[in-house]
């Protein structure tokens, strides 16, 4: 006869068992659930809380200068490619622009190779949301532009429509935006009078005007910027055992960095170095530069350049190498990023720590944003004897043109780069509030080391054939890899390129070595 005491205690092992097999599901949903509501409640309100722009580093209050670099860019790379200057420069301009239209779908063949869209307002151009130059599916693109909506489109795509109509008051808001960082309304006196030197020179130069928007004309729909740091993020969620996955891959790449020889560093700014001295030898000491690497956005940071970097880029034992980390990039809760000084004052303080290697032959090395931080060690004149730059990927290469901005930032379909990358809070965080990017942007002319730089053809976020014609302008300076059928970070995980580029900077190394024998 079963007894109450029986049935109790039968009951009590249930609820034991119960919770021994369900508690770490319970404690684990509930740990997400208080994480969501962190996230949309906190992090998000405050990733999208506006800061101060960042003082330009190079032209001071005289931003005409800029804009007269860039445009003696435009003018020089026309007068190669035979191209109209006026209608290049109108085009740089407008694709900074968006406009949001309505479309309907008119025709489409049943193979998706023929679709026609029609406007609304026929003086209005759709602009992309990600450069279709870049895709390599056409077929796609096409279905995607027939089957939304809604829809931003490219401006050379649309070809039944006009051009953007760009009123005064829109190129306002982007110059004011784009030269101080600001809305327009909040520019002091002396800052409007610098954009109407601006507005001359575009004038005088290119025969481009842009009228004042009158009230008959406000129904008109019109080109809006981009104006990345005014924005709000665009990120999307993460749950936290994505951030701890992330979190335990990086603890597992330092325990291997420190198993082959690594030591970790950390600066009194607080940025994070791996070093792993050269081994001296009788031919070592001279012939093989240290190499410092700069990591791109990936989640975990350094982790996953570190096959590249054992069994492709830093294979000699001899030669020391440094591997800075980014922790702002690498998926990780952060919202107190380094400042550019505050880098430069880090890579200088951990060279210095070591051997004095500040005093000695560099080579740098940056794979995709890595290349701004190069950008700015070169621009600080900090590390005089850098005989090398070696970039892949560069996103700091023409960045004053759109094609960076509007494929990592804008884009709006959920391919490899926005569902690993762009889409990240913290990433987005770092680069709507605290990137500048007229103090990022590497111009090759200023550059006067040996330089090597890989460019994929089917590039996600650059514009490969505009970055190439560039490096081309300046061929004296730089010597062009060109990876044809391969996007953006393909170099990360291809042996053979691997191969490839360490051959071609051993040869470089050994001119430079050559060369300083001779002098």
């Amino acid at each position: 006869m079963t007894t109450t005491a029986d049935i109790l205690s039968s009951l009590s092992y249930g609820f034991a068992a119960f919770w021994l097999k369900y508690f770490p599901a319970i404690l684990y949903l509930s740990v997400e659930v208080c994480f969501g509501v962190v996230f949309f409640t906190y992090m998000v309100p405050r990733a999208n809380r506006l800061t101060d722009p960042i003082p330009y580093r190079d032209y001071g209050e005289d931003k005409r200068k800029l804009m007269l670099r860039i445009m003696h860019r435009i003018e020089e790379m026309c007068a190669i490619t035979k191209a109209d200057k006026k209608q290049t420069m109108k085009t740089f301009l407008t694709e900074w622009f968006h406009v949001e239209a309505k479309t309907r779908r008119t025709t489409a063949t049943t193979d998706h190779k023929a679709a026609v869209l029609k406007c609304d307002t026929p003086d209005i151009t759709y602009t992309p949301t990600s450069s279709p130059e870049n895709s390599d599916d056409e077929s796609t693109q096409s279905n995607v532009a027939v089957a939304r909506t809604t829809i931003s489109a490219t401006v050379k795509e649309c070809k039944d429509a006009a051009e953007i109509r760009l009123f005064r008051q829109e190129m306002d808001r982007f110059f004011a935006w784009a030269f101080y960082g600001k809305f327009y309304s909040n520019l002091q006196p002396r800052e409007v009078q610098e954009l109407d030197r601006i507005y001359k020179e575009l004038e005088e130069r290119h025969d481009l005007v842009f009228p004042v928007r009158t009230i008959e004309q406000e129904h008109i729909q019109y080109g809006q910027p981009r104006c990345m740091t005014l924005e709000k993020v665009n990120a999307m969620y993460r749950p936290l055992l994505v951030y701890m996955l992330v979190y335990a891959m990086k603890i597992a790449g330092g325990v291997l960095l420190r198993i082959v020889g690594f030591r970790r560093i950390v600066a009194s700014t607080g940025l994070v170095a791996w070093y792993r001295p050269g081994i001296e030898t009788s031919a070592s000491s001279s012939s093989y530069l240290p190499m410092l690497f700069f990591h791109g956005i990936a989640p975990g940071g350094v982790v996953l350049y570190l096959p590249m970097l054992f069994f492709g880029l830093a294979t000699e034992r001899e030669r020391p190498v440094f591997l800075f980390e980014n922790r702002t990039i690498s998926c990780a809760i952060d919202f107190h990023p380094l400042t550019e000084q505050q880098t430069v004052d880090g890579v200088v303080e951990v060279l210095e720590k070591c051997d004095r290697m500040d005093q000695k032959d560099l080579s740098l090395f940056g794979h995709s944003f890595g290349s701004c931080l190069i950008t700015w060690l070169l621009a600080s004149k900090r590390l005089p004897n850098v005989k090398q730059v070696v970039l892949t990927d560069p996103v700091s290469i023409l960045l004053s043109e759109p094609d960076v901005m509007v494929n990592f930032l804008y884009a709006e379909e959920l391919d490899k780069i926005r569902m690993v990358a762009s889409s990240e809070l913290f990433t987005e965080y770092y680069l709507r509030r605290h990137f500048a990017w007229y103090n990022s942007e590497l111009w090759l002319e200023d550059v006067e080391c040996t330089m090597l730089i890989g460019l994929s053809e089917k590039d996600e976020i650059i514009h490969s054939r505009k970055v190439k014609q560039e490096i081309e302008r300046h061929a004296k300076s730089a010597k062009l890899v060109y990876w044809n059928g391969v996007g953006h970070g393909a170099c990360i995980q291809s042996p053979a390129k691997w191969r490839q580029f360490k051959q071609l900077m051993l040869e470089q190394e050994l001119q430079i070595f050559q060369k300083s024998c001779r002098q």
